[in-house]
């Protein structure tokens, strides 16, 4: 993982960081954290952690709760969606399909 710290250089490609990232991701270091209360609450309390990684993951990275997930959980802190917030985000996720389409048919030609 130190290619993305003291061991990066101009000549790693792109796939060594992302795998960098991928591995992190996969095994957080919580004794060398990015986020000293991240890692505090991975080793305090890691269901809470869990908790805490799965609603960020649908909100943040738009992934799908599990069946009788529905985002939120007991105890949860989860705030009510914001409709004008939410309207705004859905109209920038169109223009990026949009220009994704206009990119590709362009490059096509």
């Amino acid at each position: 993982m130190d290619t993305l710290s003291t061991g990066w250089s101009p000549v790693l490609t792109l796939k060594a960081a992302l795998q960098s990232i991928q591995g992190l991701l996969e095994s957080p270091e919580p004794k060398d954290p990015q986020d000293a209360e991240v890692a505090s609450m991975l080793l305090t309390n890691p269901d809470e952690f869990k908790r805490v990684a799965r609603q960020w993951t649908i909100k943040y990275a738009e992934a799908t709760p599990k069946p009788g997930e529905g985002g939120a959980t007991k105890g949860s802190t989860h705030i009510k969606p914001d409709p004008e917030k939410e309207r705004l985000e859905e109209e920038k996720r169109k223009k990026r399909i949009q220009y994704v389409v206009v990119q590709s048919i362009a490059w096509q030609r």
